[in-house]
């Protein structure tokens, strides 16, 4: 799945909605997109509950994670914990009868006379458990007290450096407690006074340094007038302006950054069309945010945009229609109702269109569609597609093949996205040709080395299995641009085991273009060659036969043209008996 598509698949939770003014339904869309449903709890058609949780302080609290980096700030430490040690790649914190599991976690450990107070916070696939009952969340944080400090058990660990600038994961915990943030912590065992959080002091963004922005202009989408009426919501904390603009609204963002899978994705200027639309920011960054005005604002700035009626978004050269929308541009969740995906494929110049009756990003690499269908027929009614009750993208198991990065030992560019469906079916028109209850497979380059396998059978070879490995992938090597180099390994049960190297390359030298094939390849042959009426069993000169081929095109200055051959049969039957094809086709 390429970059633009992933970007394009945004979407959150769905629900029918009321006849109620836009601002009231645009808030039950976002209060609904935090909650988080599984492949199994969508087979099962089960949901969680929300508890509160009690721990206990004469207890230790005990983290597990794959990489731990730890500053030493005065009497507090501060751990920045990614990845797990088990399967499903968690982080895991236990204390008592409370766990918490996320992608990410952050500690705040401070040692005072009566113990230590630990301030945690989590995000991404948050999995909250108190005494037997659990919930899903998108982030959480908590305070625990502890006679010790906490127990940290990780595969990897390095200590950070005061001096240099925290990462982005630690600025968003230290933004949770921070005395200026308003909202609750959850309490959990003993009761303490007034929040004394102090935020770490690290040192300053380097003089220079220009922090991400983005920019917002609202316009009229006809020559009709635009109804803006803006007021400031005393029920939040903190503040928020509200914008409510009708009359049919185009709404153009630039400079928005997603976070796919652990990389950065840009998808540049985002045009969104609606009836209506709502959006919430802070109040004293919507200065500018009037028709026919450009807004600047931080991209940290809070910033969502809820959409009705005849929804039109476009982004490079793909397109998203839809009856709903909300979209949360600080929190990577949004939603979609009714949604039509139409994402061009530069690879063969066509289109690929999903719909589905509920789009959701539940998390920046996370999404989930339901009652959904593809298909790459223009067609209004597509004469074929591939349908589910529930499909699912979000990152799956690596393989031991994944580059990793040598200072944390996670993945180099994130866990692979893999696709999910349930109860899917291949639909020609209206008749179910293939039922499939579960269907698991990576939505990218799962960066396994065997790309191809295949299984036959015939009178003159047997039972065949041959097999086609990345080399570059094999050998943990970084692929060379505009070159492909395969291992092949084969074993015919009544001929013998064989092994090759095939490549091909098209390249820039000095000289000019570059191009050309080789195929190097040895086969031990038990057998006797059937090579036509009169020629049924031939056995061959010698029990080791293969050949070697190398093509290769060099175009020089002035037009000229270089180009050559080099081949090397074993015998005069190789290429007649096992490359029947390419000897009727190639040369000789």
């Amino acid at each position: 799945m390429n970059s633009a598509f992933r970007a394009m698949i945004i979407a959150g939770v769905l629900l029918s909605l009321p006849a109620t003014a836009p601002s009231v339904r645009a808030q039950q869309f976002a209060d609904g997109a935090a909650t988080q449903m599984s492949p199994a709890e969508a087979q099962n058609g089960n949901s969680t509950a929300s508890v509160s949780a009690f721990g206990d302080s004469s207890e230790p609290v005990r983290i597990r994670s794959a990489f731990a980096e730890t500053w030493q700030l005065g009497d507090s430490a501060i751990h920045a914990l990614r990845g797990g040690q088990g399967v499903g790649g968690l982080a895991e914190l236990q204390h008592g009868g409370v766990s918490l599991s996320a992608e990410n976690l952050v500690v705040f450990d401070t040692a005072g006379a009566d113990g230590h107070l630990i301030r945690v916070y989590a995000e991404g696939r948050v999995l909250y458990e108190s005494h037997g009952q659990w919930r899903h969340l998108t982030t959480h944080s908590m305070e625990l007290t502890s006679a010790g400090p906490s127990e940290i058990s990780s595969d990897y660990r390095t200590t950070g450096d005061p001096q240099s600038e925290p990462s982005a994961l630690v600025r968003r915990a230290i933004a949770r407690f921070s005395p200026t943030r308003d909202a609750g912590i959850v309490q959990t065992a003993l009761q303490v006074g007034p929040d004394t959080f102090a935020p770490p002091q690290f040192s300053t963004v380097p003089e220079g340094a220009t922090p991400l922005s983005r920019r917002v202009q609202i316009r009229p989408r006809s020559s009709q007038p635009l109804h803006v009426e803006s007021s400031r919501s005393t029920d939040t904390i903190p503040e928020e302006q509200v914008f409510v603009i009708s009359g049919g609204v185009n709404v153009l963002i630039e400079g928005l950054q997603m976070d796919i899978g652990g990389r950065p994705i840009q998808p540049g200027l985002v045009d969104l069309s609606a009836d209506q639309v709502v959006i919430w920011t802070q109040p004293n960054e919507s200065v500018g945010l009037e028709p026919g005005q450009t807004l600047v604002q931080p991209a940290s700035t809070r910033f969502q945009v809820y959409l009705e009626g005849n929804i039109l978004v476009r982004m490079n050269q793909n397109t998203i229609t839809a009856s709903h929308a909300f979209f949360d541009a600080n929190n990577d969740r949004a939603m979609l109702l009714n949604a039509e995906l139409r994402a061009y494929i530069p690879q063969t110049g066509g289109e690929v269109r999903v719909r589905a009756e509920r789009l959701r990003q539940v998390s920046a690499d996370r999404f989930h569609a339901q009652n959904g269908w593809t298909t790459t027929s223009p067609y209004g009614r597509p004469g074929y597609r591939l349908q589910a009750s529930d499909i699912f993208v979000e990152p799956g198991p690596i393989s031991p093949f994944t580059p990793l990065d040598p200072n944390t030992g996670l993945p180099l560019r994130g866990n692979p996205l893999w696709v999910t469906a349930l109860n899917s079916q291949l639909m020609v028109g209206d008749v179910p040709v293939l039922r499939l209850p579960k269907v698991s497979a990576p939505a990218e380059d799962p960066h396994i080395p065997l790309r191809r396998f295949v299984v036959e059978q015939d009178r003159i070879f047997g039972l065949q299995a041959k097999t086609v490995w990345n080399l570059s992938k094999l050998l943990g090597q970084p692929a060379q641009p505009g070159s492909q180099w395969d291992l092949l390994a084969d074993v015919l049960s009544q001929r013998g085991p064989g092994i090759g190297i095939e490549g091909t390359y098209d390249r820039q030298n000095s000289l000019g273009r570059m191009n050309g094939s080789s195929n190097i390849y040895y086969q031990y042959d038990s057998g006797t060659d059937v090579l036509g009426r009169d020629r049924r069993s031939v056995a061959p000169e010698d029990s080791s036969r293969g050949g070697v081929i190398w093509r290769h095109r060099q175009t020089l200055p002035g037009d000229a043209l270089l180009f050559g051959e080099i081949g090397f049969l074993s015998d005069r039957n190789y290429w007649e008996s096992f490359h029947e094809r390419r000897f009727d086709t190639e040369k000789d």
